[in-house]
């Protein structure tokens, strides 16, 4: 973790339909665009998964995951930005796959329902956590990430009645062979209710009674989630999740109509163009290191295939694969079907070939027909041994 001081928010405005710019057309690239503006001292390039993106107006919370290549070991990175603008970098490798579900439950159902003011400290609280706590099992992590958050908390009365009672009907649920988890159960109860009134945490207890008795693991496979589950007795009902504040800035449009260089207009006409395309059978690239991925435009004629198809009509039966990229090609002439309305376009580069990585083979095939020269991708390229 580390802090450094940001004088001014981040424009965080996208350009409308066409851009210049490749990153702008996909979430992932976009992303780590935002992330770069902020913290440009984080290796960005490095996140496979844009987890997490907040702007509510006077915090930006931006969480991704990376992929060590030697190691294939997957880390966290991110920025926090208060509303002071004081800004928080979070940069954490290895850490294991149970600790970034809880880090990520925590940031999502609880970090995020807060009011505004509290957001920025929270979330720096828990990637701390998170960092301090790399060697520890999930149970213990788990625990520790509410304790942390409940020190944010001011006690709701220190003269409060004690809600023992509450408290020890939760116990009682639990297997008695458990007398570990029992006193940690116990303890963590015990805090919890010192930061809420006593009526609250009585009927927030009674709930939790009632709704276990309707649920499966509760006290051996779903117990690492426990803790955070009785973390958001202390959110408000009104603390619902607010799409706005997670909504992401528009991606720009590529104009595919603008770039057709050729008419398609039947079956026919589609099956004529593809049979004069030269084709290549993708070769076996999957034990190959590669660089991390970018968004690039890449000219067509470098695309050779497209992954597990042995032509461009991809599909098993000749003709069923024909329609799809037909419509497609139909869609794209008439205007009505974006270039990106799904997912984005995969691909992947060695010697100087693409070839069209899983997403979007068929929309690549119609884009050949059409002779489109460039499509902005998102692109895996193969390092080539020396």
């Amino acid at each position: 973790m580390g802090e450094s001081k940001s004088t001014e928010p981040v424009n965080l405005t996208n350009k409308e339909l066409f851009s210049d710019d490749p990153n702008d057309y996909f979430r992932l690239t976009q992303f780590r665009t935002i992330g770069r503006e902020v913290c440009p001292d984080i290796p960005w390039e490095r996140v496979f998964r844009d987890d997490f993106y907040l702007n509510d107006g006077q915090n930006l919370i931006l969480i991704g995951i990376t992929r060590d290549d030697e190691s294939q070991e997957d880390g966290i990175v991110g920025v926090i930005r208060a509303p002071d603008f004081s800004v928080t970098s979070v940069n954490l490798s290895a850490v294991p796959e149970d600790s970034r579900i809880l880090a990520f439950e925590s940031i999502d159902c609880f970090v995020a329902r807060l009011p505004k003011s509290k957001r920025a400290l929270s979330a720096r609280t828990l990637f701390e956590t998170i960092g301090n706590s790399q060697n520890l099992p999930v149970e213990e992590v788990a625990i520790k990430i509410v304790e942390e958050q409940l020190k944010l908390f001011k006690p709701f009365n220190e003269t409060s009645i004690d809600n023992t009672d509450s408290i020890s009907e939760i116990i009682d649920q639990m297997p008695p062979d458990q007398p570990q988890k029992r006193k940690e159960v116990q303890n963590l109860l015990f805090k919890l209710s010192r930061k809420m009134d006593f009526n609250t945490f009585s009927k927030k207890a009674e709930e939790f009674v009632n709704d276990i008795k309707r649920e499966d693991h509760v006290w051996d496979q779903n117990y690492k989630h426990l803790p955070n589950r009785f973390l958001r007795w202390l959110l408000e009902d009104s603390n619902l999740r607010n799409y706005e504040e997670i909504k992401r800035p528009p991606l720009a449009e590529f104009p595919v109509k603008e770039n057709i260089t050729r008419k398609i207009g039947s079956l026919e006409d589609l099956e004529s163009v593809l049979k004069e395309i030269p084709y290549e059978i993708k070769p076996d690239v999957f034990s190959l290191k590669r660089e991390p991925t970018i968004a690039k435009f890449i000219d067509l004629d470098m695309v050779a295939g497209v992954n597990d198809a042995d032509s461009w009509f991809i599909s098993v039966s000749h003709k069923e694969g024909l329609e799809k990229i037909f419509k497609f090609a139909q869609g794209y002439q008439d205007e009505n079907i974006p270039l990106l309305q799904e997912l984005p376009i995969k691909a992947i580069q060695y010697k100087n070939k693409i070839w069209i990585n899983g997403d979007g083979r068929h929309r690549m095939v119609a884009l050949k027909a059409l002779g489109v020269k460039k499509v902005p991708v998102l692109l895996d390229k193969i390092i080539e041994s020396a």
